[in-house]
């Protein structure tokens, strides 16, 4: 799993002018699939654990406090490997960052390494309303080292690593499974 955990943590590194883009999965309220892309925001190695910005009131957001258990896909084109990694999710808002010392500084350190256009989403009226020129939303704090209240962490502890290495002649499937405190690794057909 080290290496897995590497290779994330190696395309982290190429820093915000190339992203880590990825897709996340979740299922709504009716249960229908709802899929979209992503920026990986950090990835914690110690915690298996790997991060993203949201809205508060964005629609994944509400999906994964109904149903935490949700993929997210990588394709990592340099190295030709798709990572499925099945995470459990929470959500680290203003009210769990002010309890939680450790999530409330990983909640700043994400604001802050978050680019202006990005962060000016967050004064917008909430996501997948309609549009209206006159609409206020929650405007962005005079501190620009302080988060708005409508930004979030989308925080995933892995709890399963799929990772297919696309190689010639034969494919190379491996599944990486948490047990408790260690993972265990075993090779399946592609």
């Amino acid at each position: 799993m080290s290496d897995i955990q590497s290779l994330i943590n190696a395309e982290l590194s190429r820093g915000p002018k190339q992203p880590l883009i990825g897709t996340l999965a979740s299922v709504d309220a009716d249960g229908a699939a709802r899929a979209r892309s992503v920026v990986i925001r950090g990835f914690d190695t110690a915690a298996d654990a790997i991060w993203l910005s949201t809205h508060l009131h964005a629609h994944k957001s509400r999906q994964l406090l109904r149903s935490p258990e949700a993929d997210l896909v990588l394709w990592l084109p340099r190295k030709n490997i798709q990572l499925r990694l099945l995470c459990s999710w929470r959500l680290i808002d203003a009210g769990i960052a002010a309890r939680n010392a450790p999530m409330g500084q990983l909640r700043t350190t994400a604001w802050l390494e978050t680019s202006p256009a990005t962060r000016g989403m967050f004064a917008w009226p909430e996501p997948a309303t309609p549009y209206d020129r006159k609409a206020r939303g929650t405007p962005l704090p005079d501190d620009p080292a302080t988060p708005p209240p409508t930004f979030a962490l989308l925080y995933g502890t892995l709890e399963l690593v799929d990772a297919l290495h696309i190689k010639r002649p034969v494919h190379i499937r491996i599944v990486h499974e948490k047990n408790r405190t260690k993972w265990l690794s075993h090779r399946i057909n592609p």
